[in-house]
């Protein structure tokens, strides 16, 4: 005769992943803002599209943001943050880009 444990041995769930095109888009924009920090010169050409001197300070400015940003989106609680971030900066960005374009001294 065997005897009926009442508290049969519970499994415990399996890990939760996170496989959401937004977790792999904060490992891609973190990547992308360590590069900027590493190796800051193959950046330079690109930053200088939109902003004036010195380029390179904003290469690390924006290596540092786009870190912070994906670093945001690897965690479903602060992905709204991430989002609101990477809004904030495409705005900024374009501004800049179109204000760089008109040259200094044009605030129309």
């Amino acid at each position: 005769m065997t005897q009926h444990d009442p508290h049969p041995p519970t499994e415990s769930p399996a890990p939760h992943t996170d496989d959401s095109p937004l977790r792999y888009f904060g490992w891609y924009l973190t990547i992308i803002g360590i590069s900027h920090l590493i190796i800051p010169r193959r950046w330079d050409r690109i930053t200088a599209i939109a902003f004036r001197e010195p380029v390179r300070r904003w290469t690390l400015t924006f290596g540092i943001s786009e870190t912070a940003m994906g670093i945001l989106f690897l965690r479903k609680r602060t992905r709204p943050a991430g989002i609101a971030a990477v809004v904030a900066q495409v705005i900024f960005l374009a501004y800049s880009f179109v204000s760089f374009r008109r040259g200094p001294g044009t605030d129309d």
